[in-house]
């Protein structure tokens, strides 16, 4: 079989390391807050890593179609290069609603820690729209795009 005969693949996980202190209760409680609260994420409790899920009700973490994200603690984490056009990872909404959802709460929580300044929201182009956030010092930031498929 050729890369031509299989159905795309998908990310399933990206795992990234953090400054050992950012894993406290009040950095992982922050983390937490992150993704459920603006991106629908579920914290998997049963990793010793900071570990959130975004998937389908019932499904293993492991199955194609989820999506995960692991905080590492390290004491001497590497560095990056987070923001727009930097080290990030990107997250596909399915609708401009779910895109505008993760858009305000997004805002609403950087407003909340007066890191107001952390989110680089504009058009990227026609039809596609899309943010970078870095929700809290990690070397690492979150695209969400989404594809308007009418726009030409």
């Amino acid at each position: 079989m050729s890369g031509a005969d299989y159905e795309a693949i998908c990310v399933n996980h990206v795992a990234f390391s953090v400054s050992r202190d950012e894993l406290d209760d009040k950095g992982r409680a922050r983390i937490v807050e992150f993704f459920s609260g603006c991106l629908d994420f579920a914290h998997d409790t049963a990793s010793k890593n900071v570990r959130m899920v975004h998937r389908r009700p019932g499904q293993d973490r492991r199955a194609f179609g989820s999506t995960y994200v692991v905080f590492i603690g390290r004491e001497k984490p590497a560095t990056g290069n987070p923001g727009r056009g930097g080290d990030h990872f990107g997250i596909s909404c399915s609708t401009l609603e779910q895109y505008n959802s993760y858009l305000d709460r997004t805002r609403k929580y950087l407003e909340k820690y007066g890191i107001l300044e952390n989110i680089d929201a504009r058009p990227e182009e026609p039809g596609l729209y899309g943010f970078y956030v870095q929700p809290f010092d990690a070397p690492i930031s979150i695209e969400v795009q989404y594809l308007d498929g009418g726009a030409s």
